[in-house]
């Protein structure tokens, strides 16, 4: 299912797109690079300016990266550095109990031990979950350990406000390790599938809250969804990790039943889903799910003018044949955009003055490599979404215009 979407170094590729639009229309100082935007703190902060909270114009992004200090690596970059303690604390109040989470550091006794469990389940999972565990590792940025003594219970934690990294309770046993992997780069698969595919309404936290069988606990609707894929992703690990011996603690017993109850209740709620959401649900329960309307796109004249709108900036075309799109303001907004939208917003960007009559036509036919009248067609389809988001401004062709082709 996952592979339907993109591969993962695409999907990876697009987020960083997106990040690196964001950081230009907030203003910030220079190019980012990609190591710079795959850092969790990075992202947190970009996201906190596009939500308004933050003011990030005029800075280095480069200087936050370097706020969690020197990493280890164990088969993944591990947290090491005292200073990273306060470079994280916001992370650790959001995930950790009320006492709070403390770090474990390179300046903590046995460290040296903790980095050659974590390289074992590092190694552990990459061997025995194949094809799945080096598609969830792939959005894995970061690892943090804490110390279980101030832990409260937690086993392992993501959160979407720090996408990329994960946090483990200092582990026992390479075993742990490797589901901890499993079950937190489900989550931070689907943090990157969410921020790059049509999953949820901006109210979708709105709709009635899920209280799971065994639980008290009320989830919000995105919760649940992330929940449903990561149990998913655990009973495929379990499956095919060849009886691997689980803990006392192990949610590998009960991953595939619960994903069963979790995806019953979001089929019922399906309509609350956009529309890649209903699509991985129907796939993955191998059951239909009620689809929304579609409301008909607009079609605009072929003989108007058409420009990119002065506060609109792109990414361009990216290899998924995708574009993400940004309108400067406060906060701005973006938009992801596929198939004809994206290539005609491309040929607009790239062409001056945009498609008006002949000329374009053809090179749009080009593109697309169908007859004049399905040209048309689509053209003026794209178009007309262009115009509903406002990324594109019309007018009527001038005779000028018109006489040019």
């Amino acid at each position: 299912m996952h592979a339907a979407f993109a591969r993962p170094d695409e999907i990876v590729a697009e987020r960083r797109a997106l990040y690196r639009l964001a950081a230009e229309l907030i203003g910030v100082a220079g190019p980012v690079p990609d190591d710079v935007l795959d850092s969790p703190l990075v992202r947190h902060r970009l996201g906190g300016a596009l939500a308004g909270q933050v003011d990030l114009a005029g800075r280095d992004l480069a200087v936050d990266r370097a706020a969690v200090g020197d990493v280890v690596d164990a088969g993944l970059p591990v947290v090491a550095d005292p200073v990273a303690r306060d470079a994280l604390a916001d992370l650790l109040r959001i995930i950790g109990p009320v006492a709070g989470l403390r770090l474990v550091t390179s300046a903590d006794e046995g460290f040296d031990d903790v980095l050659a469990v974590v390289a074992d389940g590092v190694r552990l999972v990459r061997e025995a979950g194949g094809a799945l565990a080096e598609d969830l590792l792939t959005h894995v940025d970061l690892l943090a350990v804490v110390d279980p003594a101030t832990a409260g219970g937690l086993v392992s934690a993501s959160s979407r406000y720090f996408p990329g990294l994960v946090v483990v309770a200092r582990p026992g046993s390479a075993f742990e390790v490797a589901e901890a992997l499993i079950h937190e780069g489900a989550h931070e698969k689907f943090f990157d599938l969410a921020i790059t595919r049509r999953f949820f309404h901006v109210n979708s936290d709105e709709v009635e809250e899920f209280t799971p069988s065994w639980s008290g606990a009320r989830w919000p609707f995105e919760q649940v969804f992330a929940a449903w894929h990561a149990y998913l992703c655990l009973a495929q690990f379990e499956r095919g990790s060849n009886g691997l011996p689980a803990g006392p603690d192990s949610l590998l017993p009960v991953a595939e039943k619960r994903a069963a109850e979790i995806g019953e209740w979001l089929r019922e709620h399906a309509l609350h889903l956009l529309q890649d959401a209903r699509t991985m649900l129907g796939d993955l329960l191998e059951r239909p799910v009620p689809q929304a309307s579609s409301i008909p796109s607009r079609s605009m004249p072929s003989s108007y003018s058409y420009v990119t709108n002065p506060a609109v900036r792109s990414s361009g075309l990216l290899p998924t044949g995708r574009t993400v799109v940004g309108r400067t303001g406060s906060p701005p907004e973006l938009f992801w955009l596929e198939n004809d939208s994206a290539a005609v917003l491309d040929l607009l960007v790239r062409q001056t003055g945009g498609p008006r009559t002949g000329d374009d036509l053809v090179a749009a036919r080009a593109l697309w490599d169908v007859e004049e009248n399905q040209v048309l067609e689509r053209l003026t389809t794209a178009l007309g979404m262009l115009a509903d988001y406002q990324l594109i401004d019309t007018a009527p062709a001038s005779e000028e215009d018109t006489n040019s082709t």
